[in-house]
């Protein structure tokens, strides 16, 4: 069964939970893409994902209002003028499996503008979690004077 998270961000609410464990079991099914993390990494998640509420059961820690600029948005906007303005370093990490950013716009950002420095992420869909260690020293890298 697959969980439809915009619903919650059309409705402009957060799901609720009764205990930190349901919470880990959500992130981990609607953040299957950020790739294979360990046990240690999505209970991280599901701890500093989650706040608790008054009623001392769970909510996810985000601002569901987030999507309302989704909603009033009916069509593809051009973002490439704001891309060519960028003039510092861009570091792009790119999960090849993302259904946001396709491969060739990746590949078409370090052609114009800052010029991005790419690394693609197989298995990984559009957001990496950034918890693995090679992902980390990647960034590492990239920030070395």
């Amino acid at each position: 069964m697959r969980i439809n998270v915009f619903k919650y961000l059309i409705e402009g609410q957060s799901p609720v939970f009764d205990d930190p464990g349901a919470v880990e079991k959500y992130l981990r099914e609607i953040y299957a893409p950020f790739g294979d993390l360990s046990d240690e990494n999505w209970r991280h998640l599901a701890r500093f994902g989650a706040r608790t509420m008054p009623n001392n059961k769970f909510s996810l820690a985000w601002d569901p209002a987030i999507a309302q600029a989704f909603l009033v948005v009916d069509r593809d906007v051009d973002l490439w003028s704001i891309h060519d303005r960028v003039c510092c370093p861009v570091l792009l990490l790119h999960g090849l499996l993302s259904d946001i950013l396709p491969t060739s716009i990746a590949h078409a950002m370090t052609q114009r503008g800052p010029h991005a420095v790419l690394v693609e992420f197989p298995k990984i869909g559009h957001a990496p979690a950034l918890m693995d260690p090679k992902q980390i020293a990647v960034i590492a890298e990239f920030l070395r004077p």
